[in-house]
């Protein structure tokens, strides 16, 4: 476990997450993807794509065997005491489509693939399969879905992870979004779907079934689709804090509110961000394309 996340720690791909606690004062956190598969039909993307759900996978270890093989410095924040599962928050899910060419891609023209393939996408849904598999029964998903994509993304998430809870899956009118990466000569571009829009009696169905639920943790990952209010996260942040859980949010959407709901119970709070995500958090992003180092003039 500690190799697996020393490998994290140092890759650039672990992007920003927020752990809050209001009792505990130990803490580990990092990104997980849904890309094992794919790492390993393509070896030269193998470390941007396996490190996170490697990371993922040892923190999903027991807080006993997370001291046996960290050093005291990497803790766990996840409490296992209790029957109850965490929950992963992966309110905007996608089914993700991987296309491979062994050529470089020429806009205007013709691309034959040489391979493609579909199955989970979503940020929270890769952090949830990285969970489950490591420790089955430890996290239950929260997510919307819903027409052809939405049933595809549900079936892969069944093979994955068998026996899943699907009690906070949420059934929506509007189709799950598809999104699609195209891998050419060792560069990868992603093409992402516009989300579908959620309806208030949508909403008001994971409310419920969320505050049916006492759980040990939540991980709040990825952007909220249409219909779902920005202080979402916060909301969801101060009720589970209130019960004496944990909070992690992977996401900028939602960010600072959550934050505050944070400080406001005097919880205990980590920042990890890369230099793309800090400099859009101070309302100086990068440009497109620009590199994701950051000289100290």
């Amino acid at each position: 476990a500690a190799v697996l996340a020393l490998v994290a720690l140092h890759t650039s791909c672990i992007t920003q997450t927020v752990a809050v606690s209001p009792q505990d004062p130990h803490y580990c956190t990092f990104e997980a993807c849904d890309s094992l598969a794919f790492a390993r039909r393509h070896p030269r993307m193998r470390l941007h794509y396996l490190a996170p759900a490697l990371a993922a996978a040892a923190c999903a270890l027991t807080p006993a065997r997370l001291r046996s093989n960290f050093r005291p410095r990497l803790r766990s924040t996840i409490s296992m005491s209790t029957k109850e599962p965490g929950v992963v928050l992966g309110l905007n899910a996608a089914f993700q489509r991987r296309v491979a060419f062994e050529k470089p891609l020429v806009i205007g023209a013709v691309n034959r693939a040489a391979e493609s393939g579909g199955g989970v996408g979503g940020k929270g849904q890769g952090a949830y399969l990285a969970a489950a598999a490591a420790r089955p029964g430890s996290v239950a998903l929260a997510q919307f879905y819903g027409g052809d994509a939405g049933d595809a993304l549900a079936e892969a998430l069944r093979k994955r992870a068998s026996g899943a809870d699907e009690a906070l899956w949420i059934r929506t009118a509007s189709q799950t979004r598809i999104c699609t990466t195209l891998v050419a000569d060792g560069n990868a571009t992603e093409i992402v779907e516009p989300s579908g829009a959620v309806t208030a009696t949508e909403l008001d169905a994971l409310r419920a079934a969320l505050a049916s639920r006492t759980a040990p943790g939540l991980l709040a990952a990825g952007s909220l689709p249409p219909g779902v209010p920005a202080d979402f996260y916060s909301t969801c942040a101060a009720a589970t804090l209130a019960q004496g859980g944990k909070f992690l949010i992977d996401a900028v959407a939602g960010l600072e509110d959550a934050v505050a709901a944070a400080a406001s119970v005097g919880a205990r709070m980590v920042l990890k961000v890369n230099a793309r995500e800090l400099l859009l958090a101070a309302g100086d992003p990068l440009a497109a394309g620009a590199a994701d180092s950051v000289d100290d003039p």
